[in-house]
């Protein structure tokens, strides 16, 4: 029975049900963790007034929605209007990175990152930092989901690389099948005018 890693003590069997199990993990922690795209669209719609009732506004407020509330009220009567399409804007754009997330979109949490990450700094600059932690959380969640899927991807392609070596030696090992191919003659097989013996 052949063995890989022989300080381990493992089977070829067993390195790849290992191998098997720790890709399941790793895709199960990126869909966990995109699941908090979904929470997080949740409390914004909480945070903007999508909903009839707007609950906890301190600690889910969005800074770029807060920052439009300030500076939009020149707008006149389209100020309600631009409010409730910003609002709806961003609650669609975390649904959607959220759906593309669990599907295994590594970027979809790398953009979740950046648009929190801005929207962290005007948190700052208008000093909600209840906000600003919950904003924290789940920057830090969408950094796992993506690393989880960082390393799954690259475990994917070692394992590709490595079934090609395998490929490789197997062909390699037909190739010098006895019959399959003739090795020239040995010295011993040779005449002393060094012509092959008959």
């Amino acid at each position: 029975m052949e063995t890989l890693n022989v300080g381990a003590g493992r089977t070829d069997n067993e390195y790849k049900a290992a191998e098997e199990q720790r890709r399941a993990d790793l895709r199960d922690d990126s869909r966990s963790d995109a699941n908090y795209f979904f929470w997080a669209a949740g409390l914004a719609a909480l945070g903007t007034g999508l909903l009839p009732v707007r609950l906890l506004n301190i600690l889910v407020s969005i800074g770029a929605i807060d920052l439009l509330s300030f500076y939009g009220r020149p707008l006149g009567q389209l100020y309600p209007v631009a409010m409730y399409s910003a609002a709806a804007t961003w609650l669609l754009a975390v649904l959607v990175l959220g759906f593309a997330a669990r599907s295994g979109r590594r970027w979809a949490f790398l953009a979740g990152m950046v648009l929190y990450g801005a929207d962290m700094i005007v948190l700052i600059a208008m000093f909600s930092l209840w906000a600003f932690g919950v904003l924290a959380f789940f920057l830090f969640k969408w950094f796992q989901g993506q690393q989880a899927l960082k390393d799954l991807n690259e475990r994917e392609r070692l394992d590709r690389l490595k079934s090609e070596a395998r490929a490789l030696r197997n062909y390699a090992g037909f190739r010098m099948v006895p019959g399959k191919s003739k090795a020239p003659p040995c010295r011993k097989e040779r005449g002393e005018d060094g012509a092959p013996g008959s």
